[in-house]
């Protein structure tokens, strides 16, 4: 299999490993004149570009985007148009009207889309699917989860807080994928409606019926 890769900050991680399983990486894509020498560097026989958007006609049977976040939809869309497999790094689309249009392009394409979602297979997101499976669990009709990153303030703020990175650009709501992955995973599901909750600072103890603000949920059909 031939492969491109585009973003070659995380990309040159992902392209050694494609590499050492017998993947052939024959194009990178950078904009960044250090991470393309890197790339060079690493494999020297690779057509190398600054501009995306060559990739479309250069032999690839399939291309990795690993560039950034709010940067992904329209590459895959593309690429999905040309019969290209697609695998985006991370979640690819940071508004509703994006995702729309990259399912209707994967749905169309003759080529497959997926995304890197790694947290399907930590160990205890395994061990909850294990006792779904089993029936240990009995019948579920209502899972809630939160995704927490164990930062400071401070360095929470230092992630986010910067607008010239996609992390400061997206609205909060977009990457969710550690979250909903896994209830996913978790009941075969796909999504057809979306309610979201606003997180309130609480100041005195909840009555026990309440359940904690900001939770995302996903119900079992």
């Amino acid at each position: 299999m031939r492969i491109g890769i585009v973003g070659l900050s995380r990309g040159l991680y992902m392209a050694e490993l494609a590499h050492r399983i017998g993947i052939e990486v024959i194009a990178v894509c950078d904009p960044d004149s250090e991470r393309m020498a890197a790339a060079r560097a690493e494999f020297p026989d690779a057509r190398s570009t600054e501009d995306w958007a060559e990739l479309l006609d250069a032999g690839l049977d399939g291309v990795v985007l690993a560039n950034d976040f709010d940067a992904h939809a329209e590459l895959a869309i593309a690429f999905l148009d040309r019969g290209i497999h697609v695998l985006s790094e991370t979640a690819a689309c940071a508004s509703e009207e994006e995702g729309r249009r990259l399912i209707a392009a994967a749905e169309r394409s003759t080529a497959t889309y997926s995304f890197a979602e790694n947290y399907v297979f930590h160990p205890h997101t395994r061990l909850l699917r294990e006792s779904v499976d089993s029936g240990e669990l009995g019948a579920i009709t209502l899972v809630e989860a939160d995704y927490l990153h164990s930062l400071s303030p401070r360095d929470t703020a230092a992630l986010i807080g910067d607008p010239a990175h996609w992390r400061g650009r997206i609205p909060p709501t977009a990457y969710c994928t550690h979250t909903v992955s896994p209830l996913l995973d978790l009941a075969g599901a796909w999504p057809v409606e979306v309610s979201a909750f606003p997180v309130v600072r609480v100041t005195t103890a909840p009555p026990p019926s309440c359940w904690q603000s900001g939770s995302p949920t996903a119900r079992w059909p």
